[in-house]
């Protein structure tokens, strides 16, 4: 998904952008609460965005949803074991080149 591979680029600090466009994408997808809670996750990490405006007239039109996670624990858990054996996988390749 795209949060593992912002996982795996940023380091375990998914760029604030990661969320504007997980926020989007669930928007786009009809997924109201999801996009809100990763557009609010952009909104805190980057509060003074040039489009921050934008994005705070895109969550109220939202109006009341349920309070979900933008990224769930099992995606989080799922994003750091791919890190974990993409390393492994890049010392057994230095490994086996020496």
């Amino acid at each position: 998904t795209l949060f593992h591979l912002s996982w795996s680029y940023a380091g375990k600090r998914p760029n604030p952008a990661l969320y504007l466009n997980l926020g989007l994408l669930h928007n786009k997808q009809g997924n109201e609460a999801k996009a809100k809670a990763c557009l609010r996750g952009y909104l805190s990490r980057k509060p003074d965005a040039p489009d921050a405006g934008r994005i705070r007239t895109v969550v109220a039109s939202f109006g009341s949803t349920k309070s979900v996670s933008c990224v769930s624990r099992s995606e989080i858990d799922a994003a750091r074991r791919a890190y974990q054996r993409r390393g492994a996988t890049i010392d057994s390749w230095v490994r086996d080149a020496r």
